[in-house]
Order: structure tokens, then C-alpha cells, then sequence
């Protein structure tokens, strides 16, 4: 009994985390025993999960007692929005949630900024290619390890020449055209929730004005704000919003001096501090901005909780309105997924700190190509929402950086324009508004980075391209208040700003970049002709749609009478053509064949397209369990079949990079995005077909049916099913699946046990999918138990259906 009881709490500890866990324990058990001991597991509080509670006011009295009264604790409550966080006994969330005043419990979910890699250098080869580009999407940080001869720059030098001092990331957004006017971001603040910042990086010595730390670093040897080991990510990102200094030339350094001015085309100033030689300046947007450090993640940037977020987005309005610090900006960079875009608790309390007078900045995510793949907080109506550019000069030095070689990097970025990087989270959001908002650099920029007070850099991703809107975002707002004082330029005046002097980049749409690349210059001149000024965001409309909005692409119009679709393919490096289609009812495959490859001019054996498939509504690479094929390099004739619970490249002779998941077949906008790899040397073409096969008219009748309503982990459904002789096949569908808004998530969760009296968890049905499909494959069953828990359903009652089948 003891056994089981442990089993079934670990059981209701992978139901809140919605992670894939196995098991396979032997076990002694009566007919019904299994689902005793979880119920007394439960009730023991080994059930016990984290959830936001949001409510109809904030008087959260009567709703904390009753908490408490079940045996739950309050560990935050909101100011700015209405709801708290709680740990509640799993058993007694319908109890709460029954409550007059509670309008919706969901998990307390996690949070994510990327991760940190080394620079590695290397051969240029296509497994470099493609390790590179895996690293890219994870935000990895290549750093040069080597010590750098760091000295902090001041405004006054950048005033008076800033055409010198130019920087070779905000020169490519327009900062020194601001700069010139004796606007470099002073009496702005930034508040950086992220990672820390460490205060005495010469990038920033002296502007990181404070700090708190809320990350679970709290009380640890580890807890600190502004400390030099905390992880990278945010240090990296307050540089390059209010960076101040400068690099010597000298080692590596010399070559990536050679680097920037082959590429840029400008020469480099020289310093007599660097012995009459080439300096390198490293100056962020904002460069005379103070930055404040509010910590959510730990010191190894790790996960942190939607809770946390919200704490330090209620730390920086505090500091505001109780007049500690005036907040003029918060610079997030970060996300993670939410089905509620614009309504959840997280998107309110950006809001609320857009109401309070600061403009947020947020990353749009990078789980691109896809559209509608923008994550929260960047889904929030209010928020700036940064898209990323790569740009030629920092794609080709990095490039040259990297393999060492000088001039390189014009063989793998042949473009001289601008383009969408293409893992920039595209929108719309599901309730159908458009986002990004604008971009901004955001692959390959070099920055501060921790460890040392010369530490330094690469990284990509929209968490870089973020602070780059934010240190606009600065600039403008030191414009307003030296023009027109304290609170005379609203958040929403300084948004619209950068909307207006933002730049389309060519042959990308408005889903892809928003507004296009930002110009300070010329946002600032939109600023300056505002007559309108002082105005208030817009709210969201009180009602919306229950369809999820349309994703982007050509409607490749199948269905179960049109089965096959062929198409011919032509693209520039980097360029990108999207294809959609709803996936019909008893589909059973989809064969995606390209055929015909041309490659073109090739020198160094990295063209490729890239092949993205994606089942469902709003979902992202970011969630490689709703993705059947990411990032996928094709040089050559191809095949992917995609069936129910298989994913299959039949030939990978022309493959490499492979990156596929056995998923069920989703219901949903299909979405198939074909590139040419954004490190092609030129145009590729070729022959796409695409091809469903759907079941006859013959009627599938299920074995058993069963079916019942869920509402927000209010309760969990478990019951014991029957099998055939070679398994069982389980398919649990739910009404507000990824065709509809706000997205509902259910879990399904499977316990059998064999012949031989052994235990077996199966928790493949414990992801995101829509709809969860778990098959038991196995001729030596004698229980099954399935239990149908309701991950999030926003507020609303959820109806299931599990239909079960048995194998023969």
C-alpha cells in the first residue's frame, strides 16, 4: 500500500508539471486498490499543486480563508490584477474554485530564458551549420574567451562625436541621429527582469542603480541581484540597452576590428588609452540610461513561475508609484505559453504597469517560423512586443568571429539588406490581434556577459532584439520629459513612436516584423510632430471571438475530396513561403515530398531548405511535443510521412538536422512553412507536394465511450477501461481544442498493470497535444486505469470524450 500511495503522488506530481514520466514498479493490488490509494495519496495533500487564482476583485479575504480552510497556502497576492497565488490540495480545487469570487484557477506554469553555450569556432561544415542554428534558437551566448581590455566610455565623448562612437548595433537602428540632439536615454530608467545585472561590468559601471532578487536564489549563497556569477542573460541584455564602453584591439579582438570595418565599412576610432590602436565601442541604445536589476531567474537561469514574473512586474510599478525609483521602462526577455493571449494574469499586470506610466517591452519568443506563436507577456495588449532582425554587418562579423576566416560571413549571409530571422515568434495572437510590434537586432550582438568585469558575448534571439526597443523606448521617453515634462509622453505616445519610425524590412508581412526594423532617428521625429500627446492605451474589447484567428499562409484548400496539392518552390536565402490547411476529419497520414532540388551556387556545402510542419492552433517550436517536423535541413529529394503517433523520413539520404516528434494527428490550421536556409549562398528552387489519405466512409465504432465535463483542475476523472488481447488504443478529445480561443489543455493519463502483477505508467498523454492519444502496445495486460485530468480550461467547463478501442 505504501508503494502505491508514493506511485500515485508521483503520478499527481507529473499531472501538474504535464511532463512525461515512466515507470515500471511491481506492485500487489485488489481490483479497485490502485484508485483507493491515489484518492488517499490526494487527500494526504501528496497532491498538492501551484496555481493562480484570478477573481472578480481584490478583496481577496473571503477567498484566502476558504484557501486556508482546505489546508492550502496564499504565498502572493496581486496588487495590479485581481488574483493570488496559492497551493491548493488538488482535491479541494473544486471547492475553491466554486467559489463566488474565483473567475478561474490555472497551474502557476513556468517561465524560460534561453540557455548559455560556448563559443566553439570550428570548420564550416553543414554540422556546424546545423549546430549552430540549434544553438541560435535556444538563445546560446558564444563567448570569447579571451580577456578583453574593457574601459567604460562617457556621454559627454558620444555627445559631442557620435558619428564616431557609433557602435556597430545601434548605428544599424539610428541611435546616433538621437544621440545628437543630447538625448542619450539620462533620467530614464530600465528595469531589467531577467536573470541580474552584474553593477560593475565596465559596460555599466556605475548606472545599475539597485537591484532585488525575488528568484529562488532567496536565501541561498547564491541570492543577489547584481552579482558577478549570476547568469549571463540578463547583464547581456541591459548592455545592450544602456551599454557605455569600449574594447581595445589586440588578439582576437584585432581580427574582429578587421572584421567590423571590411563589413561595416567605417573605420574604427582610435584611443590613446589603447595605445594610439582601433577600439572597439560597445554602446547600447540608451547609453547614459540607468538600469535597476529585478532577478526572477536564478543565478543558472533557470525556470521561474508565472507568479515570479508577475511579482517583479508589481516590484517595478511599485517602485514608480511609491515615487522609490521612477520606472520608466521594463525590458522583458522572456515568455512563455499561454491559450487566455491578452487576458491572462500576466498580461493584465503589464497593463497595469502601461497604466502606471511605464512602457514594457517584450520578446516576442522564439518559436518561429510558425505564426500565431507569440508567447505572454508579449500576447499583452499594452505591450511593445520585439520581433528580431538579423542584420548584415553583426550576421557577417559574427560569421568571420566564429570560423575564423575574414570575409566568410559574405558567403553565409549574402543579402545586404536586413531580413526576419527565422526563429522570431510570428504572430497573430489567437484572439486575432496583430503582434510583433516592431524589431530590432537581435541575432549575433555583442554585448556584456558575467563572470568578469570585461566579460563579453554573442547572443542571439528576440530576448536581444528586446532591449534594443526598450533603449528607443528610453530615448523617447528622455525626449518627453525634457520637452514636456514628468508624465507629459504616455507609454502609449512613446509605442506608437516606434511604430511610426519603423522601417518594413522587404519581403516579410507585418506578422513576421510588425512595423519593421526600429529607427530611433526617425521615431523620434514622429514623437516630435505628436500632437496628441498623453494619450492612454487602448483597452482590449470586453467580448471576443471563440474561433482562433486565421494563421498566416496560402490555403492550400485540402479537405477529404481534394487530397493532393503540388506546388513549385523558388527562394532567396532566408526567405520563407507559409502554407496552410485544416487538417480534415479521419485523417490517417500527410506526405509532405519535395522532389526536383535545385541548389544553385553552393562554395561551401551549406544550401538547404528548411522544413517546418505544425498540427494544431496556437503552438510553437519552443513546445517540441506539438511540432512534427522542426528545423529540418533538405538538400536534396525528401519525404516526411506524418501518421498517427509516427513521424517518418523513409529516405534521409538528403537530410540532416533531423528534428521530428511522434504526435497525434491535431485537429486545427495546419501550418507547413518551406525556407531556404538563411546561410545559403543562393536562390534554391524545387517541387513540394503534399498529400493526405483519409479513411473511408466505413465507420470506426469505438469500443467504450465515455464522457463528462472538467473545469480547471477542478477534479480528476479516473475509471478502469477494457483491452484486447494486443492493447488498447485511448483518444481523449475535448470541445475548445486548437480550434478555438481561449485554448483549453487536458491531460491523459494511463496506469496498467501486466499479467505478472507489475505496475506501468504511460504519460504520453500528458503534454499539449490536442487531442492527448496514448496506445498501449502490449499482449500481457490485466487493468487498465485511465485517469482525465483538466490541465487549464481559463475559467470555463470543459466537455471530454475518451473514446477507447481495443487491439486485436
Amino acid at each position: 500500500m505504501k508503494r502505491l500511495i508514493a506511485l500515485a503522488a508521483a503520478l499527481a506530481t507529473a499531472m501538474a508539471l504535464a511532463v512525461p514520466v515512466a515507470a515500471n514498479q511491481p506492485s500487489n493490488r485488489g481490483p479497485a486498490e490502485i484508485s483507493d490509494s491515489l484518492q488517499a495519496a490526494l487527500a494526504e495533500g501528496a497532491g498538492s499543486v501551484d496555481v493562480l487564482v484570478s477573481t472578480a476583485d481584490s478583496d481577496y479575504d473571503a477567498v484566502i480563508a476558504a484557501i486556508e480552510d482546505v489546508g492550502g497556502t496564499v504565498y502572493q497576492t496581486f496588487k495590479y490584477a485581481n488574483g493570488l497565488a496559492a497551493t491548493l490540495p488538488r482535491t479541494s480545487i473544486a471547492d475553491i474554485a466554486a467559489l463566488g469570487d474565483v473567475t478561474n484557477i490555472g497551474l502557476d506554469s513556468l517561465r524560460e530564458v534561453p540557455g548559455h553555450a560556448s563559443f566553439t569556432g570550428g570548420e564550416p561544415t553543414r554540422a556546424a551549420a546545423e549546430t549552430l542554428d540549434a544553438a541560435l534558437r535556444e538563445g546560446a551566448a558564444f563567448v570569447i574567451n579571451e580577456s578583453a581590455v574593457g574601459f567604460s566610455l562617457s556621454a559627454e565623448d558620444i555627445a559631442a562625436d557620435p558619428a564616431t562612437y557609433w557602435g556597430f548595433t545601434p548605428d544599424s537602428m539610428d541611435a546616433a541621429a538621437v544621440w545628437s540632439q543630447g538625448i542619450l536615454g539620462q533620467d530614464s530608467i530600465i528595469a531589467v527582469i531577467d536573470t541580474g545585472v552584474y553593477e560593475d561590468h565596465f559596460m555599466l559601471n556605475g548606472r545599475v542603480i539597485g537591484g532585488v532578487d525575488i528568484s529562488t536564489d532567496v536565501g541561498t549563497a547564491n541570492e543577489g541581484a547584481t552579482r558577478v556569477d549570476n547568469h549571463f542573460h540578463g547583464t547581456h541584455v541591459a548592455g545592450i540597452a544602456a551599454g557605455l564602453g569600449a574594447v581595445c584591439e589586440g588578439g582576437l579582438f584585432s581580427f574582429l576590428a578587421d572584421s567590423i570595418e571590411y563589413h561595416s565599412g567605417t573605420l574604427l576610432p582610435t584611443d590613446p588609452g589603447c595605445g594610439g590602436g582601433r577600439v572597439i565601442p560597445l554602446i547600447g541604445m540608451a547609453p547614459s540610461a540607468e538600469v535597476y536589476a529585478i532577478k526572477v531567474f536564478d543565478h543558472e537561469g533557470g525556470s521561474a513561475t508565472e507568479s515570479t514574473i508577475i511579482a517583479g512586474i508589481e516590484h517595478a510599478i511599485d517602485l514608480k508609484v511609491n515615487e522609490v525609483h521612477d520606472i520608466d521602462v521594463i525590458n522583458m526577455s522572456l515568455g512563455g505559453w499561454t491559450g487566455y493571449d491578452g487576458r491572462d494574469l500576466e498580461d493584465q499586470v503589464v497593463d497595469a504597469a502601461t497604466a502606471a506610466g511605464i512602457t514594457v517591452v517584450s520578446a516576442a519568443s522564439n518559436d518561429g517560423p510558425y505564426s500565431m506563436t507569440i508567447n505572454s507577456p508579449g500576447t499583452a495588449n499594452s505591450s511593445i512586443t520585439a520581433g528580431a532582425i538579423a542584420h548584415p554587418v553583426n550576421t557577417k562579423v559574427f560569421w568571420d568571429f566564429n570560423f575564423g576566416i575574414l570575409t566568410i560571413g559574405d558567403l553565409l549571409y549574402v543579402d545586404s539588406d536586413p531580413q526576419v530571422i527565422y526563429f522570431s515568434s510570428r504572430g497573430p495572437t489567437a484572439d486575432g490581434r496583430d503582434k510583433p510590434t516592431a524589431s530590432a537586432i537581435g541575432v549575433f550582438v555583442l554585448s556584456a556577459s558575467t563572470g568578469s568585469p570585461t566579460a563579453l558575448a554573442f547572443a542571439s534571439g528576440t530576448s536581444m532584439a528586446t532591449p534594443g526597443l526598450a533603449g528607443v523606448a528610453a530615448l523617447l521617453n528622455t525626449y518627453g520629459e525634457l520637452t514636456h515634462g514628468e508624465g507629459g509622453v504616455s507609454p502609449y505616445d512613446i509605442k506608437q513612436a516606434i511604430v511610426a519610425g519603423s522601417h518594413p524590412v522587404p519581403d516579410f508581412d507585418a506578422l513576421d516584423q510588425g512595423a519593421g526594423l526600429i529607427d530611433a532617428g526617425d521615431a523620434l521625429t514622429a514623437l516630435q510632430a505628436d500632437s496628441n500627446l498623453g494619450q492612454a492605451h487602448p483597452s482590449l474589447p470586453q467580448g471576443h471571438s471563440v474561433q482562433i484567428a486565421e494563421p498566416k499562409g496560402v490555403d492550400l484548400n485540402l479537405s477529404k475530396k481534394n487530397t493532393v496539392v503540388e506546388f513549385d518552390v523558388t527562394l532567396e536565402p532566408g526567405m520563407s513561403n507559409h502554407y496552410t490547411f485544416e487538417l480534415p476529419e479521419r485523417t490517417e497520414s500527410v506526405t509532405v515530398d519535395i522532389s526536383d532540388v535545385d541548389l544553385g551556387v553552393d562554395p561551401i556545402l551549406f544550401n538547404s531548405f528548411e522544413v517546418y510542419i505544425q498540427g494544431g492552433g496556437k503552438a510553437g517550436a519552443f513546445f517540441s511535443g506539438l511540432t512534427y517536423v522542426d528545423t529540418t535541413n533538405v538538400w536534396g529529394d525528401a519525404t516526411f510521412v506524418i501518421e498517427d503517433l509516427s513521424t517518418t523520413i523513409p529516405d534521409p539520404t538528403f537530410v540532416f538536422g533531423v528534428n521530428t516528434a511522434d504526435l497525434p494527428l491535431m485537429p486545427g490550421d495546419w501550418k507547413i512553412v518551406i525556407e531556404n536556409d538563411w546561410t545559403s549562398f543562393d536562390t534554391l528552387s524545387g517541387t513540394v507536394s503534399i498529400e493526405l489519405e483519409v479513411a473511408g466512409n466505413a465507420s470506426d465504432v469505438p469500443d467504450e465511450v465515455h464522457a463528462a465535463a472538467l473545469q480547471d483542475l477542478t477534479e480528476t476523472d479516473f475509471f478502469e477501461v477494457g483491452f484486447g488481447p494486443n492493447g488498447v488504443e485511448l483518444d481523449l478529445s475535448w470541445i475548445r481544442d486548437y480550434t478555438r480561443y481561449s485554448t483549453s489543455d487536458m491531460d491523459l493519463i494511463v496506469a496498467w498493470f501486466d499479467t505478472d502483477d507489475n505496475l506501468h505508467f504511460d504519460f504520453s498523454g500528458a503534454s499539449l497535444s490536442s487531442p492527448e492519444k496514448v496506445v498501449i502496445d502490449a499482449n500481457n495486460i490485466d487493468q487498465v486505469f485511465v485517469l482525465v485530468s483538466a490541465f487549464n480550461t481559463y475559467g470555463q467547463v470543459e466537455q471530454w470524450t475518451l473514446e477507447v478501442r481495443y487491439r486485436d
